[in-house]
């Protein structure tokens, strides 16, 4: 039950982190490949294969942004 508790805690951290990027210029791991990808200094199979949560950075890379309700 315990590790439920954390890793509720720890999902709201990366959601605070993503969505306060323009003010604090924090960003998750995603949106650091994400940036890279479009930078064109890696690839969006690379990216993918870096990601800890490569669902969510191939929606990101589509067009759909956890921070703005995908």
């Amino acid at each position: 039950k315990g590790t439920t508790v954390i890793y509720i805690e720890t999902a709201k951290v990366e959601e605070i982190i993503a969505s306060s990027s323009p003010y604090y210029k924090m960003q998750t791991l995603n949106q650091a490949l994400e940036r890279m990808v479009n930078a064109k200094l890696i690839t969006e199979s690379d990216a993918v294969a870096a990601s800890n949560k490569p669902e969510e950075l191939q929606m990101r890379l589509q067009g759909f942004k956890k921070e703005e309700g995908f």
